[in-house]
């Protein structure tokens, strides 16, 4: 989680991820195409840790990411 709803990089947090699992939004009647999963999952530690040495993440977040990369 975001420390801050107020953060002014939640725009670009919400774009990092939405990017790390969407290789292309749908659009013109065509499907959205995604990432497959070990992909999703090496782009998403990727945006976790860039915005995590901007110390954009919370303690509980951090933890969360701690787990997950057991």
């Amino acid at each position: 989680m975001l420390q801050s709803n107020k953060s002014p990089y939640r725009g670009t947090v919400a774009a990092d991820i939405t990017g790390a699992i969407l290789k292309k939004h749908a659009e013109h009647g065509q499907p959205a195409q995604y990432w497959d999963r070990a992909e999703q999952e090496r782009r998403l530690m990727v945006a976790f840790d860039k915005w995590a040495d901007k110390g954009i993440w919370s303690a509980a977040a951090q933890k969360v990411s701690l787990i997950l990369n057991f």
